[in-house]
């Protein structure tokens, strides 16, 4: 699924769940952990706090992975306009939950994905709210021993059995609560070619050609060019001008023509 001809892709994170969202799909990703200040220095609001270290995670990691396609996130838990942070240890859990229980928290999950190929910045955040039932210390006590959820922003984990905690969800992402909203990760990655719809076993095919470089009489039979600068071979999918772009700065055996993986159905 994952498009081996595409540039690498870089998680910003070195949170264990949202690794464990991009392995569902990915096969071939690294992870940097990135070092940002997280305090709100600013006065942000949470929505704006949320987005702005996403924002904050990727650019660092960047710095040293100019030609790989970069995510970074970042997810807040709001309480009556009060950001709750990662409770560290089983008190200050317990504090938060109780301080939920009964009501409604809301989950601000971050992204920003940074494309090397077009220099562009891509951004989204998910909000996912939770009512939470009303419980007592002893639920609490019971849930935190069973999940240890001390690094989670509201004191829980959805893919453990924080659910014994909630009386509702609403959400257009479930994945969201995990740590990525991975319905628009995976669609930001499909529009940016970086997953590919191919079929097992197809081949690389020599067509498509750098704007640098001079077309082949047999490609130029073969091809003909598009509004946008695109070489385009009628049997496949149009290539972007961003990925040509992409190709002149990273063929090196060829001036000429690079292998593009691509699936050899007909638009």
């Amino acid at each position: 699924m994952q498009n081996p001809s595409a540039p690498a892709i870089v998680l910003a994170s070195s949170s264990p769940y949202r690794r464990g969202l991009l392995d569902r799909f990915l096969s071939n990703y690294e992870t940097l952990s990135p070092d940002v200040d997280e305090s709100n220095n600013f006065g942000l609001e949470p929505g704006e706090l949320a987005s702005h270290l996403a924002r904050q995670k990727a650019e660092a990691v960047a710095i040293n992975a100019r030609d790989s396609l970069i995510i970074g996130a970042d997810q807040l838990a709001v309480l009556d306009n009060k950001v709750l942070g990662k409770p560290g240890d089983h008190q200050k859990a317990v504090e938060q939950l109780l301080a939920a229980s009964g009501h409604v928290v809301t989950f601000l999950t971050a992204v920003c994905i940074l494309d090397p190929i077009a220099r562009a910045r891509y951004e989204h955040t998910d909000v996912t709210k939770v009512r939470f039932r009303e419980f007592d210390r002893r639920l609490a006590d019971a849930y935190l021993h069973h999940d240890k959820p001390y690094d989670c922003a509201g004191s829980f984990k959805l893919e453990g059995a924080g659910f014994v905690l909630f009386e509702s969800v609403q959400a257009e992402d479930p994945t969201a609560l995990i740590g990525l909203p991975m319905i628009w990760v995976a669609d930001m990655l499909l529009r940016l070619g970086y997953i590919s719809p191919q079929n097992r076993g197809s081949t690389p095919v020599y067509l498509r050609r750098c704007r640098c470089a001079s077309m082949t009489p047999e490609v130029r039979n073969r091809s003909r060019s598009s509004a946008s600068g695109a070489v385009k071979c009628s049997s496949l999918p149009l290539l972007s001008a961003n990925a040509i772009d992409w190709a002149c700065r990273n063929n090196r055996d060829s001036p000429n023509f690079f292998a593009c993986r691509l699936a050899s159905a007909s638009p």
